[in-house]
């Protein structure tokens, strides 16, 4: 009588370290396992970094302009954009996109990540930081 796989006598161990055949499928499906974890870090890692950049760059940035354009470019992989009336461009996500609108004045301090965005007789705040933590998600 064959025994079946889940047979509490089969021992596996044994067959895996001395049948070539299991060895081999072993190690495999090691390495693959092995291979999506350190994708999986590596890809953290570097989202990581790209917001560490981001957020640094956001905080060395200053201004004091008008809004006079904004759009979305599409030579630059569709990225959200604003001109302003010093002809300064800013790359911007989509939430502050959707704040902002033409003729707007905004403020934005070095060191700070938080832009004062003046209309008419309103004062409106975008965190660039909270931002990229999710809280501007719809």
């Amino acid at each position: 009588m064959k025994k079946s796989s889940f047979d509490p006598d089969n021992k596996i161990v044994e067959k895996i370290l001395t049948d070539t055949k299991y060895f081999v499928i072993f190690v495999l499906i090691g390495a693959v396992m092995f291979g999506f974890v350190l994708q999986k870090c590596n890809r953290d890692s570097n989202e990581s970094e790209l917001q560490l950049q981001s957020l640094q760059r956001i905080l060395q940035y200053q201004k004091e302009s008008s809004v006079i354009d904004k759009g979305i470019d599409a030579q630059n992989r569709n990225r959200p954009f604003i001109t302003f009336s010093d002809k300064g461009k800013l790359e911007i996500g989509n939430n502050f996109l959707k704040k902002v609108e033409v003729g707007d004045s905004i403020s934005k301090k070095k060191n700070t990540t938080t832009f004062y965005i003046y209309r008419l007789n309103q004062t409106f705040e975008y965190d660039s930081f909270e931002d990229s933590q999710g809280k501007y998600n719809d």
